[in-house]
């Protein structure tokens, strides 16, 4: 499956409801960075599109700042996606993958991707969604879309894995949080 799918993590500086949340810290890593870390795995090309100078050299050379007017609380998070697209010349399948999903590990990467391989009707929690533009804010599940460009209509899948907690509130935090402690994890989480 690597190089047939394009990886993009939105990594944005500010947040309403957590501030900082992409950037916080979550068992040793910050957000976005585990993400980054299973699309690395599952697609081989991930990029990280952020309004904050990348600090961490392992992710430097997939690291793409983005403009400001695509990095407000306005602005879709597909906008990112399709600056993304357009900026690489990429015309294929790509993945969203919210930071605010760290529990989200290769099994789940696997079983989403083999899912959304041909759409398949029958596949339990795929959904054809139509136009990017009809899902507003996106939450921590995995989506697949078929980046065909501008002018053709891209349809997004949204899959179904259950992969933990998706984190947006403090209250989310400390609930990530405490499953951690309580030994819900997964092998995709080590601290090193």
């Amino acid at each position: 499956m690597k190089g047939e799918y394009l990886a993009i993590v939105p990594a944005r500086a500010g947040s309403r409801r957590l501030p900082g949340k992409n950037f916080r810290e979550f068992c040793g890593k910050p957000l976005w960075k585990w993400a980054w870390l299973v699309g690395k795995e599952a697609c081989g090309k991930v990029v990280v599109t952020s309004d904050r100078e990348c600090e961490d050299r392992d992710a430097r050379d997939d690291w793409m700042m983005r403009a400001m007017p695509l990095a407000t609380d306005e602005a879709p998070v597909w906008w990112a996606v399709e600056d993304v697209c357009y900026r690489l010349g990429w015309f294929g399948s790509v993945v969203l993958l919210q930071p605010t999903s760290p529990f989200r590990d290769m099994s789940h990467m696997i079983a989403a991707m083999h899912c959304f391989g041909g759409f398949a009707a029958d596949c339990p929690g795929a959904a054809t969604v139509g136009s990017m533009r009809l899902l507003a804010e996106p939450d921590g599940g995995i989506y697949i879309m078929r980046w065909k460009g501008w002018e053709r209509k891209s349809e997004w899948g949204r899959i179904h894995v259950p992969c933990g907690p998706d984190i947006d509130t403090q209250e989310d935090w400390d609930r990530a949080l405490a499953l951690v402690q309580s030994g819900v994890s997964t092998s995709h989480h080590s601290t090193t």
